[in-house]
């Protein structure tokens, strides 16, 4: 006996396509779509996957109460085959950099003849002293700077110069 496959043109085409009837059911069968009957989709090759659901049957099904909360997906991808990090590998990712940082500083440190910081709050501290010697050594430059153009600007004035 051979399976042979109903056709329908869907909204989306003029071309006749193959299609299946189905309902859609939420992980706890609670709910179904559609409510009454079956719906007819489309048999589609067109991406890898099982069903693309529209988002009024995602949001009728309830189904983002089964979602993986963000915290706790590492990597994900979407359907385009897009990868996205979730916030458990955002964390790692940032801690590891965090780490890396703090060796360097650590490595300029030592390479100064200072001794390295052992707690990973002090680095803060650190980070702070240097940020704020360097913003005095930019104000400084900044009013040496202007001072300087002042001094341009009033030798250039004819009323100072002589004839």
């Amino acid at each position: 006996m051979e399976k042979t496959w109903n056709y329908s043109t869907p909204p989306v085409s003029n071309v006749p396509a193959p299609y299946i009837e189905i309902v859609v059911y939420n992980p706890e069968r609670s709910l179904k779509y559609p409510s009454k009957g079956t719906l007819n989709v489309i048999i589609d090759t067109g991406f890898d996957g099982y069903l693309i659901t529209p988002i009024n049957i995602f949001n009728e099904l309830k189904l983002d109460d089964y979602e993986i909360p963000q915290e706790l997906i590492e990597t994900t991808e979407t359907f385009t085959g897009e990868e996205k990090k979730g916030a458990k590998q955002k964390k790692k990712d940032e801690e590891e950099f965090d780490e890396k940082v703090f060796q360097r500083f650590n490595k300029l440190r030592e390479l100064n003849g200072l001794s390295p910081i052992k707690k990973r709050e002090d680095l803060d501290l650190a980070f702070s002293k240097v940020l704020t010697k360097l913003n005095e050594k930019i104000a400084k430059q900044a009013k040496t700077s202007k001072k300087a153009e002042q001094r341009i600007n009033r030798s250039n004035y004819p009323e100072n110069k002589k004839c």
